[in-house]
């Protein structure tokens, strides 16, 4: 019997084989990422998710777009805000989200007739509508939101800031990603498997709604993973500063030590480099008492005649300090 792959296992393999490429922050490696994910889901599944209702969101969202337009398919988000809960709080990070998965660009979706990002905000109101104001439900998806774009941001900002990301921070951001598609379709695919499982409105009313949202195996085992890749991620952070600090390090060490050879490299080069001739004649002649020797450049001088003789040559001698150097300058 031949056994096929889980839907984990398709969805790691097409986001795997995309995330690798992600070297800087270019919204085409999300759209692909998310793309192929949303392709594998329907070869897996055949059905297009929500098309028609998909269609009614922008492409270019904002939260108050997401908001007015749940608001004409349902009444779920009146009763969240008659009991005073801000649906924007659990809104607002899907449609960053879905800002940087934006399926406009994604051809390989297009192609496919598969909904892009924008089936998120679908699954989104189908929850709220279902829930019918309850408050548990809220905080299901609250928190859903808030573990997803904890994961999401860490791999913006490493994205956003230009950082070469290693091949093992490659890997966890990729399984991170892999995490969050994991619960995304789930939640795209789970209202219709709720209406399967129950018709008791009573039931779908409690809070064991918003309870089994959260107690789903599928939902708790991709969140317990994504938590565990945080963790890993947030280690391998560490490693990689330390790294950093010591490579720092002994780039600071190395340029001390070239520092103090080029020191003393110029401190031998003006110790062994020649005295100033005209400097030391200089301090000579500032230290001759005014009136020495002029006798011997007297004119008609006994020593004037003797220069011009034929043999000139004078030998000087004397004890040191007597002025042998001020009559040779």
């Amino acid at each position: 019997m031949t056994e096929h792959p889980s839907t984990h296992a398709i969805l790691a393999r097409s986001a795997i084989s995309t995330a690798f490429a992600i070297a800087r922050p270019i919204t085409n490696d999300f759209e692909s990422l998310w793309a192929k994910a949303l392709v594998s889901y329907k070869e897996q599944t055949g059905r297009s998710l929500y098309q028609d209702q998909v269609a009614q969101f922008p492409d270019d969202p904002s939260v108050d777009n997401i908001v007015s337009i749940l608001e004409t398919q349902s009444k779920g988000l009146e009763a969240f805000r008659e009991k005073g809960r801000n649906i924007r709080n659990v809104l607002k990070p899907v449609v960053n989200l879905v800002t940087l998965f934006n399926d406009t660009g994604a051809e390989a979706a297009a192609a496919a007739s598969v909904p892009g990002g924008k089936a998120i905000f679908v699954a989104f109101g189908a929850l709220l509508a279902a829930a019918k104001g309850v408050t548990e439900v809220y905080d299901a998806l609250e928190e859903i939101s808030e573990k997803l774009q904890d994961a999401l941001d860490r791999i913006k900002w490493h994205l956003d800031t230009n950082s070469k990301l290693s091949s093992r921070m490659k890997e966890i951001y990729t399984q991170m990603l892999v995490e969050v598609l994991h619960v995304f379709v789930f939640l795209i695919k789970y209202p219709k498997s709720l209406a399967k499982r129950t018709q008791n409105i009573i039931w779908r009313r409690s809070k064991d709604f918003g309870n089994s949202l959260l107690g789903e195996k599928e939902v708790q085992e991709a969140l317990q993973r994504l938590d565990k890749l945080t963790n890993r991620e947030s280690l391998m952070k560490i490693a990689e500063i330390h790294n950093k600090v010591y490579d720092i390090g002994t780039k600071v060490d190395n340029i001390e030590t070239k520092i103090v050879v080029m020191q003393m490299d110029e401190q031998s080069k003006k110790w062994l480099s020649p005295p100033d001739v005209y400097q030391h004649h200089y301090t000579i002649y500032k230290e001759q008492h005014k009136g020495t020797g002029a006798w011997l450049f007297k004119p008609n001088s006994k020593f004037s005649q003797w220069k011009q003789g034929k043999s000139s040559f004078l030998w000087i001698y004397g004890k040191p300090g007597s002025g042998k150097s001020v009559l040779c300058v």
